[in-house]
Parts: structure tokens; sequence; C-alpha cells
């Protein structure tokens, strides 16, 4: 069943996986210099970004569109 999915009118929602269970990922903000518009992004979504751009408009993203909060 894929996430969203739902079942007797329960949302599926996958369990965490053990490595990240109960633990908070290192998060940077993102703000796209097309759009404005700005995400709260961990490394793996940062790199996604970097690799396809901006998941609202699709503009290539570059390392300065990345900072701290």
């Amino acid at each position: 069943m894929a996430a969203g999915d739902s079942e007797a009118g329960h949302l599926y929602r996958p369990t965490p996986s053990p490595t990240t269970r109960g633990k908070a990922l290192p998060t940077v903000q993102f703000t796209c210099s097309d759009c404005a518009q700005t995400i709260e992004v961990n490394d793996e979504m940062r790199e996604t970004i970097l690799a396809t751009g901006c998941p609202v408009c699709t503009i290539a993203a570059s390392e300065g569109d990345f900072g701290d909060e």
C-alpha cells in the first residue's frame, strides 16, 4: 500500500526507520531564488533539491539557496 492510500478511512502512515525514530534530523532553510518559497529541509531533501530544482517552481537550485534557520 502506498503512502496516502486509505484503508477503511484511515491514512497509511509508514513507521519511521529505526535509525531516525526519536531523533531530530538536522535541518536547514531552503529559499528559492526565483519564487521565494522557503522550506525547512533535511540533508536528503537538500540533495534532491540540488539535483532536481525547487519543488515549487522547478528552477535550478544552488548551495547559496540554503542557509541556517
